[in-house]
């Protein structure tokens, strides 16, 4: 768990300073920073990326969850336990691969001893909750919080596009895109190389624009 914990110290490091630096464009260059100072590989390196850059795109969905639980605004936070508190929820809320316990215990054991029993206690209390209730009206606020984006951006988009579209705009912001290959047909050919991807458990189409390329999912 040491490797883990390395991890998330990175990633809190790295959210700690873009909430100082106000500077969410360049998680990328701060994230790669990290990868190449503590080594890190394989999953590790993952971890790392999917924190930092899960808890940049839903943090307004994730501040909203947390305020649902605390009893003090979150702008009367300490921000290194507003950024613990992030992280511990986009754990238990988007990241299936990761223990509930796991989530809780290694985001609390980044905490100053000041802040512990606080985080504790909303990280415990989220998972007892069977589920958050989203504002239902006005349009514009229910799309902001599901779907993490600024009100103003999702009032204009229900201005441009109607509520129904605006929704679906914003939703596929938020998908993960396929991965997709370009065969090196001097090594092999596409066939060739999604009949070994799919024997690796990797789901394979190819690509109707090209004949070189290969959408891999997995």
């Amino acid at each position: 768990m040491a490797e883990n914990k390395n991890v998330r110290r990175a990633a809190l490091d790295i959210l700690m300073r873009m909430e100082k630096e106000e500077g969410e464009g360049y998680s990328n260059r701060l994230i790669d920073s990290a990868i190449s100072k503590h080594s890190f590989e394989g999953a590790d390196r993952a971890l790392l990326s999917q924190i930092v850059s899960g808890v940049t795109e839903r943090r307004i969905t994730l501040d909203y969850i947390i305020q649902k639980f605390s009893k003090a605004p979150l702008s009367k936070l300490d921000r290194d336990a507003l950024c613990l508190l992030r992280m511990g929820i986009y754990q238990l809320r988007y990241l299936d691969r990761i223990p509930s316990h796991a989530a809780v215990n290694e985001t609390v054991n980044l905490a100053r001893s000041r802040s512990r029993g606080f985080i504790n206690a909303i990280l415990r209390s989220y998972l007892r909750t069977d589920s958050i209730k989203f504002p239902e009206k006005p349009d514009a606020e229910r799309l902001s919080v599901t779907y993490s984006a600024p009100r103003e951006l999702c009032e204009k988009f229900i201005s441009l596009f109607g509520v129904e579209k605006a929704e679906s705009i914003l939703a596929s912001y938020l998908e993960t895109p396929a991965l997709t290959l370009r065969v090196n047909t001097l090594c092999t050919t596409r066939d060739e190389l999604i009949a070994r991807l799919e024997s690796e458990g990797f789901e394979c189409t190819p690509t109707q624009a090209s004949p070189y390329g290969i959408r891999v999912v997995g």
